[in-house]
């Protein structure tokens, strides 16, 4: 938390890099933008540190300042000249209505405007129309009227990323969840959710997390965060990650061990492997308090997106939990968080 609050931007923000390699070898850019300081703040959520809630603050006004009516986020930053080639996305704004109602700011309802913007098939859009065209259902928009509507300034972005007016992205759904809650919306991406697991699909789901450790760590997201259907997706996580965890947990890089060990924990999956994640995970940290940058999401074909402030403060979040779990002390309790009862190694891992 000291390194996370020392490098923390004057506004607020948190920095994020961009490689042209998945590597991360060939040299790094600095790009503004809410996403990171989005996922930074949820899971810096759960130290119980006043570091931490004075660094949340700063963070959750820089938010706050880049919202648009009613209450929509783009990925990038007014700080960016690329902002206004990307519409608006529910990923960003999904996430970001979470971490500020966590903050208790008064999130305007947009409910209504996230529901009418799916599919036929009940899956979520990513990206989003400007209001008032939002406000029309999606699933009566024929394809053509979509691609037309979007204003030219979009044209360069279509163009430039494999991104398309018509995506639908598996986390991305599941992040929408995680904001938006459980109900009956909620089954056609549960079952999508489900069927990309069962199917051994994480690497192809959705066009930003091509890590499937990514994937398990926000699918886990969204059920800690109320999603209770999306309990289906715990066998299928627990097979991917209990192996590796039980055989070489030193394969993993720092960003996918601290994800790994989220995930089993959301699922409330304790036990030898989980510990011996957190071990490696604590290993890595460096002598500046940090973890070094790992790839967290992508834009094909030459963008990778990531910081040491992102895969710092991920592994924040898992020692948070597991020293909360484990019974070490901290200076306060998280609502809702609760030490899991006594389970045979067996049981732990399944």
């Amino acid at each position: 938390m000291d390194y996370l609050s020392r490098v923390q931007l004057p506004d607020g923000e948190f920095q994020t890099l961009v490689f042209p390699t998945a590597d991360l070898n060939g040299p790094s850019q600095p790009d503004s933008t809410n996403f990171t300081t989005c996922l930074i703040c949820y899971s810096l959520g759960f130290s119980r540190s006043a570091k931490a809630a004075e660094t949340i603050g700063r963070a959750l006004r820089f938010l706050r300042a880049n919202l648009e009516p009613p209450a929509f986020l783009r990925y990038w930053t007014p700080k960016s000249r690329l902002r206004r080639y990307m519409p608006p996305d529910v990923d960003d704004t999904s996430c970001a209505a979470i971490v500020l109602r966590r903050g208790g700011f008064r999130v305007p309802n947009i409910r209504s405007l996230l529901l009418a913007n799916r599919a036929r098939n009940g899956l979520f859009y990513t990206w989003m129309l400007p209001p008032p065209l939002s406000r029309i259902p999606y699933a009566r928009v024929v394809r053509l009227l979509r691609r037309l509507i979007f204003p030219a300034s979009h044209f360069f972005f279509w163009r430039r990323t494999t991104a398309d007016p018509d995506d639908i992205d598996a986390v991305v759904n599941a992040n929408v969840l995680a904001w938006l809650g459980d109900g009956e919306f909620a089954r056609p991406v549960i079952e999508h959710l489900k069927n990309v697991l069962e199917e051994g699909r994480e690497a192809s789901c959705d066009k930003w997390y091509l890590d499937p450790y990514s994937v398990y760590y926000f699918v886990s997201r969204a059920h800690l965060e109320g999603v209770a259907g999306l309990h289906v997706a715990r066998s299928a996580i627990a097979a991917r990650i209990l192996p590796v965890a039980d055989g070489d947990p030193e394969a993993l890089n720092e960003l996918q061990l601290a994800q790994a060990a989220c995930a089993l924990m959301s699922f409330e999956l304790w036990g030898a492997a989980l510990e011996r994640l957190v071990t490696v995970l604590l290993s890595r940290q460096r002598e500046d308090g940090s973890w070094p940058v790992q790839p967290a999401y992508y834009g094909s074909p030459n963008y990778f997106w990531g910081s040491s402030e992102l895969t710092t403060a991920v592994a924040v979040e898992a020692i948070s939990r597991y020293a909360l779990l484990a019974g070490t002390p901290q200076p306060s309790a998280k609502s809702g968080e609760r030490a899991p009862p006594e389970r045979s190694e067996d049981e732990a891992h399944i």
